[in-house]
């Protein structure tokens, strides 16, 4: 099954491209983006070309979905969200650029992916976490229809102690947003 495209009011949600390798690192480039993202973000364009095709193998084993945010209109490229699936839950994660924020993108992106996950995908439960620094993900994940869940500490690659709010959505929850 090739990947969905999920198309929203103003976004489609698609398949990561080889293509997209050069407007993706230039999102990443800004600090305040990859300031909450976990691991390793490719810093070459090869780096992220062989992470876009890795994201494909991925979606064929059905381990992990990751879609390109772009606009309906126009095509341009906003950032990346995905599902990090294991058995029957999904983690659930996502950045834009820094100048696509506070304009309710990643709310209808999250929401979309939520309900794909859930309702297509067939998933007993998405979780998802942010950095209690930046409630504005929050926002986010409760527009998306998650709860919160808890929170913990965590060190970061940068040695700052970051603390995460935890947050999920379950298939038996009622209210999912439409």
């Amino acid at each position: 099954m090739p990947p969905p495209l999920l198309n929203t009011e103003r976004l489609q949600l698609r398949p990561l491209r080889p293509d997209d390798a050069g407007r993706l690192l230039h999102l990443l480039a800004a600090p305040a983006v990859t300031r909450g993202l976990l691991g390793t973000v490719p810093a070459s364009p090869r780096q992220m070309v062989r992470w876009i095709a890795r994201q494909a193998r991925h979606w064929q084993r059905r381990q992990a979905l990751h879609q390109a945010i772009t606009l309906r209109d126009s095509g341009a490229l906003l950032g990346v969200i995905g599902l990090e699936i294991v058995a029957d839950e999904a983690a659930l994660g996502y950045w834009l650029g820094e100048a696509y924020w506070q304009q309710g993108y990643m709310s209808e992106a999250a929401t979309a992916m939520t309900r794909f996950g859930l309702c297509t995908l067939g998933l007993r439960c998405i979780r998802a976490r942010h950095d209690a620094d930046n409630p504005a993900s929050g926002r986010v994940l409760e527009k998306a229809g998650l709860r919160p869940a808890g929170a913990y500490w965590q060190q970061s690659n940068d040695n700052r102690a970051i603390r995460w709010c935890c947050y999920a959505a379950l298939t038996s929850e009622p209210g999912l947003p439409k």
